[in-house]
């Protein structure tokens, strides 16, 4: 089926590669970039640096986009 979602890149991008050990600076990027595929970025300048990995529309995401974003690089 999927999900709907805003949180492509802290869901499946970020908290893994942190969760992995992997330096701060690159998981938000890696966030940004994959995210970005899907839709515009949130940018409050006020909000936790992990809300503005979060795109502003609800997209739907396939179980298959899913295994693809979570396969090692």
């Amino acid at each position: 089926m999927g999900k709907r979602t805003r949180r492509i890149g802290v869901d499946y991008v970020y908290r893994p590669m942190k969760d992995a050990g992997i330096e701060e600076k690159i998981a938000k990027s890696s966030s940004e970039l994959i995210a970005k595929q899907f839709g515009k970025l949130k940018s409050d300048k006020d909000a936790k640096p992990e809300k503005n990995l979060e795109i502003e529309q609800i997209v739907h995401v396939s179980n298959h986009e899913i295994s693809l974003i979570k396969q090692p690089g």
